[in-house]
């Protein structure tokens, strides 16, 4: 699903035209990006919680050349799904 597939489907599921649907679709996105950007855990009960983690810097081998190669540190977010959603996605 991208962007223009959850705009029409909440149009339709809240009856609202697509204009109203794309500024409540951009609201919601803008709002989660400024949660992220703040490293706030994000939590949708019986859904999922996305967390920031923190990776460490390390040194790599690239296996061809046998180089060392360095990876500085970095944030990436995770996304964990529930247990309810896991059991209904292992049906």
């Amino acid at each position: 699903m991208n962007k223009l597939d959850l705009i029409q489907k909440t149009s339709k599921e809240l009856g609202v035209s697509q204009r109203k649907a794309l500024h409540i679709v951009n609201t919601f996105a803008d709002i989660l990006r400024e949660a992220i950007l703040q490293e706030d855990d994000i939590c949708f009960h019986d859904f999922c919680t996305v967390k920031i983690i923190s990776r460490k810097s390390r040194v790599c081998k690239n296996i061809r050349t046998k180089e060392e190669i360095y990876v500085p540190a970095y944030k990436e977010a995770k996304m964990v799904l529930c247990k309810k959603m896991k059991r209904e996605l292992n049906k």
